[in-house]
């Protein structure tokens, strides 16, 4: 079991250069507008516990927000890319872009379960995310066929 760590905006600043983030964090602003990557961030982190709670065998953190800790690069480079989308002439660089792609990647293949995630120290058992499309099983079906005649009454 693992501690699930909150993603703050100043560990966005490992993975960009400050002048850049800040940038980011204040520029385009409505009057009275608030720093927009704290919202950005909490709504990343919760688009990556529905991509992880997406397969079965993984359980969230019982505390909101909360990633993996292995996951932070990868909720850095989502939180970079979906920042940069609020400002129209700020371009990616081609690494940011791969990185972003790389990031997910690596979600989808943690909802597919092929790559698997360690538990966290405080797990949430009422798990209430799922995909839509997830899988249903069939515990239970009659026997019998399908015809015009026993169709006949509906």
């Amino acid at each position: 079991m693992i501690p699930w760590i909150t993603i703050s905006p100043e560990m966005v600043y490992d993975y960009l250069a400050a002048p850049q983030v800040e940038g980011l964090r204040h520029s385009a602003l409505a009057q009275q507008q608030e720093d927009p990557l704290p919202e950005i961030i909490r709504d990343i982190c919760e688009q990556m516990r529905a991509e992880i709670s997406a397969q079965p065998q993984n359980r969230l953190d019982r505390r909101a927000h909360t990633i993996p800790p292995h996951l932070k690069a990868t909720a850095c480079w989502l939180i970079i890319e979906a920042a940069q989308t609020r400002i129209p002439g700020l371009k990616a660089s081609e690494d940011q872009i791969r990185l972003a792609e790389q990031a997910h990647q690596r979600l989808q293949r943690i909802a597919q379960g092929e790559l698997p995630l360690g538990q966290p120290d405080s797990s949430d058992t009422s798990v209430t995310y799922r995909r839509p499309g997830a899988r249903i099983d069939i515990l239970h079906r009659r026997q019998g066929q399908a015809t015009g005649h026993t169709l006949s009454g509906f």
